[in-house]
This record gives structure tokens, sequence and C-alpha cells, in this order.
């Protein structure tokens, strides 16, 4: 991460990193995503609630995966930078719980 951190910085990009919140403050990225399970083991705990206030004390921005409007409210509930919603297009690379929506999905 940090030398992905210095190429982005050098780049004028913002890095993100995917699940590991203490490693994304320490090394300076701009942001954090986190999947519904990660999600949830932060927001069950106060141990995982302090880790989500020391994100947005750092100024670490927070990004949350949602595949329903369920988890669209437990995502909004904790003030997230953005909301990604799929999933849109089926997918081999992992296994997903939601049925691929289809661009129709997205709105108008």
């Amino acid at each position: 991460v940090r030398g992905a951190q210095a190429a982005c910085a050098a780049a004028g990009a913002r890095l993100w990193v995917n699940d590991y919140g203490r490693i994304a403050v320490s090394e300076g990225a701009y942001g954090v995503h986190l999947g519904q399970e990660d999600l949830a083991a932060l927001t069950d705990s106060e141990a995982g609630m302090e880790e989500l206030r020391a994100l947005s004390d750092a100024g670490v921005r927070l990004g949350v995966s949602t595949h329903t409007f369920a988890e669209l409210a437990a995502a909004l509930a904790v003030g997230p930078s953005y909301v990604a919603l799929g999933p849109v297009f089926a997918t081999t690379s992992k296994r997903v719980v939601a049925a691929a929506a289809g661009p129709a999905a997205a709105g108008p």
C-alpha cells in the first residue's frame, strides 16, 4: 500500500484501499472501500465503530458496496463518501449473492 500511495500521489491520483481501514489511515490513503461483511463486522461492535470514527477523524473517505435497499440503508447510516450498487452485470470472478440487475436498474 505504501508504494501504491506514493505512485498515486506522484500521479495526482487518489488511492482507495479495499477492506483495510487501519492501513489506509497509516499510509495516508484517500479512502477505504468496505463490502457488506466488513461493514457489518465494524458496526456490530463498539471497537468497530471506533475504527469507523478513526477513519473519519483521519480524513479517510469511506465507500461501501450495496446490493439491496436494506444494505443501502445500512451503508447510508455510517455516512459514506460513495455507495457502490451492484451487481449490474454477472461475474465469474467471485461468488455474488445478488443476481445481476442489468443496466436498466441504474435508472433513466
